[in-house]
C-alpha cells in the first residue's frame, strides 16, 4: 500500500529518518532522508543532490516506514497513478474521467503533478478532436512547468517545441462542426503576460470560425497593440499572430500581409510542423475570403499538407481535409472532399497531381 511522508520537518537536533520509496517508474528504490511530503509529491533529500527529489504522486508506489501523513494524500497517489497508467497506455476515456476529478486541485499550479494532470487532460481532449478544451489545461501545463521548460528539458512532451514553446499539436484551429464558443475569460492571476496573451490568441481564434465582425477585429487591434507593447515578439507568439491577423483583420492588405508572412515561413521552415500551422492558417484565411478563387486557394494550402505533410502530423492532416471537405461540399464537389477525407487517413499520399482542384459543381465519378 502507497505510504507518504510526514510534512513537518524532524528537529535540528535529530538525524533526519532514512526511507526507501519505490516507484512505479523504476526497479531502483530511492533511499534518502525523509524532507516532508506536498501536493505535488513526496520530497526526499538524496546524498548525491543538493536539492531534495520531488517524486509526484503517479510515481509514488510504496513508502518504507508510513506515518500519518500520507493519510492527506493516500488517495490522490491511487488516482493520479492509475489516471497516469491509464493515460500511458492509451485508455485516454479512462484516464480522463480521473484527470477530471483531480482537476480542480491541480490546474494552474505549479509542480510535476499538476503538469501530469494538465498534460494529461490536453491530450485526452485532443483524442475527442476538441482543440477549445484542450487549450486550458495546455496553458496550465505552462504554469505547472515554469518558465525553465521554454528552454528545452529532456523530460519534455514529444509534441512541445520549445523554441516556440508551443504545442505542436494545437494549432489555434477549431475542428470543423464543432461549436465555436471560444475560451471565456482567464480566471487566474499567476499567468505571465505571455501565457496571458496566449489565451487571448487561442479565445479570438475560436472565437470567429471563418467570419470576420467589428467586435472581433478590435478586439485583435488592442490585443497586437499589447503584444508590441510588453514586448512578446517570440517565434510562438508572432506565429498565432500572424495566423490570427491573415483570418480576421478588418483590412485586406493587412490580411494579405500577415498571409505574406506566412508564406515565407512555409519557405524557410518546409517540412516541419511549422509549415503545417502555416499552410493551416493560409487556409482558413483564403477560405474566410469571398471570392471563390482565394477560397480554392486555400484548399490547394490544406492539399499540401495532405499529400506532403501528413507525416510530420497524421492528426493535423486530417484536420486539414475535414475543413477542406466542408468548403468543397458547399461547392458541389463533396465527393472529392470525401477523398481527401479518406486519403487523409491513409499512409501512402495522394499524387501530386491531385494538387489540381476540379472547377466547381463538377461533377467528381
Amino acid at each position: 500500500m502507497l505510504s507518504s511522508l510526514a510534512g513537518a520537518s524532524q528537529p535540528a537536533d535529530e538525524p533526519a529518518e532514512q526511507i526507501q520509496l519505490i516507484r512505479w517508474s523504476s526497479e531502483e528504490p530511492l533511499f534518502g532522508a525523509r524532507v516532508e511530503s506536498t501536493e505535488q509529491g513526496v520530497k526526499v533529500s538524496v546524498d548525491s543532490q543538493v536539492i531534495p527529489v520531488l517524486v509526484p504522486w503517479y510515481d509514488v508506489r510504496a513508502l518504507e516506514k508510513p506515518d500519518d501523513g500520507f493519510r492527506a494524500y493516500a488517495q490522490t497517489a491511487q488516482d493520479a497513478w492509475r489516471a497516469h497508467s491509464r493515460f500511458e497506455r492509451g485508455d485516454y476515456p479512462g484516464a480522463q474521467r480521473i484527470y477530471t476529478r483531480l482537476a480542480d486541485d491541480y490546474l494552474w499550479k505549479v509542480g510535476p503533478q499538476s503538469a501530469d494532470v494538465s498534460y494529461g487532460l490536453m491530450r485526452c481532449m485532443l483524442d475527442q478532436q476538441d482543440a477549445q478544451q484542450a487549450t486550458i489545461p495546455m496553458l496550465s501545463w505552462l504554469v505547472a512547468t515554469g518558465p525553465g521548460r521554454a528552454s528545452g528539458q529532456a523530460d519534455q512532451p514529444t509534441d512541445f517545441d520549445h523554441k516556440h514553446s508551443l504545442f505542436v499539436s494545437l494549432p489555434p484551429i477549431p475542428h470543423p462542426g464543432t461549436e465555436s464558443y471560444g475560451l471565456g475569460p482567464l480566471r487566474v492571476d499567476a499567468v505571465t503576460d505571455r501565457q496571458a496573451a496566449l489565451h487571448e490568441l487561442y479565445d479570438l481564434s475560436f472565437s470567429i470560425g471563418l467570419q470576420r465582425d467589428n467586435q472581433i477585429s478590435e478586439r485583435l487591434l488592442a490585443l497586437s497593440e499589447r503584444i508590441s507593447k510588453q514586448r512578446l515578439r517570440d517565434p510562438g507568439i508572432m506565429l498565432i499572430l500572424d495566423m490570427l491577423t491573415a483570418r480576421a483583420h478588418p483590412e485586406a492588405d493587412k490580411r494579405a500581409d500577415a498571409r505574406a508572412k506566412l508564406e515565407r515561413r512555409v519557405q524557410y521552415d518546409d517540412d516541419t510542423w511549422v509549415e503545417v500551422w502555416s499552410r493551416l492558417g493560409l487556409g482558413m484565411s483564403l477560405l474566410s475570403e469571398p471570392d471563390h478563387a482565394s477560397k480554392d486557394r486555400g484548399v490547394i494550402h490544406l492539399i499540401h499538407i495532405i499529400v506532403r505533410l501528413r507525416d510530420i502530423s497524421p492528426t493535423l492532416a486530417q484536420l486539414a481535409a475535414k475543413i477542406a471537405d466542408d468548403h468543397l461540399a458547399k461547392t458541389d464537389r463533396a465527393r472529392w472532399g470525401d477523398e481527401l477525407i479518406i486519403e487523409s487517413k491513409k499512409h501512402q499520399s495522394i499524387t501530386e497531381s491531385k494538387l489540381v482542384l476540379p472547377s466547381q459543381g463538377t461533377h467528381q465519378p
